[in-house]
């Protein structure tokens, strides 16, 4: 869904509240018909649509699929009291998809304004070949992106810029919440699936990769892999199917032939996922 899809569905659930507002003032009676458009919009045949629910935040989820899915299912109520349990659920889950429809609308806006790269690194591979390095060339694949925004267009965009941990924020806060709200807000997630010394994926870097995946998809996330440190066949199957860019460096490579070619892959792989 767009940005349109999400103003269309706003004046729908308004529409749906306007009438229920007269309903409870007997002023009109009530319309399941437009109530039930309003989860329409969101439904494949019985079920919520994957790609609907894979937009809605995290902690919104819960609540709006049941929101959805009552709306969907109510075909009775209760007529006198007009106002009764029945009647204001109706009314409280359209107003909840309403609340969470305008979360997104402003999510876009954000974005639209300010682009941020969330970058996911690691610990457990060496920094020189791999955190460090991976951030030197990001930074420079972000910085050449930058210089090719007009001039006019710059205050407009804000550059991108990079985030990762936590980073610019003040205080002593609770680091995997810190980095689940940064994910939630990025524009792109980048991160670094190499293999580490025990052959296996870092833990850290697997869970914030998952939430990512289910908060911004596929098409906002580029994996990074060092083929020094590992094969993409030790990678777990899931992730294997999916695009990886790769990389090789270790000790004794050219760093400055390995810094151009990361740069530039990142540079092509931002400038794609952007578009």
């Amino acid at each position: 869904m767009n940005a349109q899809d999400y103003t269309d569905i706003i004046s729908l659930c308004d529409k749906a509240i306007d009438m229920l507002d007269d309903f409870f003032l007997s002023k009109c009676e009530m319309d399941l018909r437009l109530v039930k458009n309003v989860a329409f919009i969101f439904m494949d045949e019985r079920k919520i649509r994957t790609d609907v629910l894979d937009s809605i935040p995290v902690p919104m989820r819960a609540d709006f699929s049941r929101c959805v899915n009552h709306i969907n299912n109510v075909c009775s109520y209760t007529i006198y009291p007009r106002k009764n349990s029945e009647t204001e659920a109706i009314y409280n889950c359209i107003f909840y998809i309403k609340e969470v429809i305008n979360h997104l609308i402003e999510k876009i806006n954000t974005n639209k304004k300010h682009i941020t790269v969330f970058y996911s690194w690691q610990l457990s591979t060496p920094g020189k070949y791999n955190n460090y390095f991976i951030r030197d060339c990001l930074q420079a694949a972000i910085k050449e992106i930058n210089q090719l925004i007009p001039i006019e267009e710059r205050d407009q965009n804000h550059n991108i810029e990079v985030d990762s941990d936590t980073q610019g924020t003040s205080g002593s806060p609770h680091i995997f919440n810190t980095i689940l709200n940064k994910i939630d807000t990025a524009t792109l997630f980048i991160v670094d699936i190499s293999i580490t010394s025990k052959k296996t994926c870092n833990s850290n870097v697997m869970l914030e990769l998952g939430y990512a995946i289910k908060t911004l998809g596929f098409n906002n996330i580029i994996m990074i892999f060092n083929t020094a440190l590992g094969s993409l066949d030790d990678l777990p199957f899931d992730l294997r199917s999916q695009r990886v860019s790769t990389y090789s460096f270790k000790e004794g490579d050219d760093k400055k032939q390995a810094t151009k070619y990361l740069t530039s892959l990142l540079k092509q792989a931002i400038s794609t996922a952007l578009q």
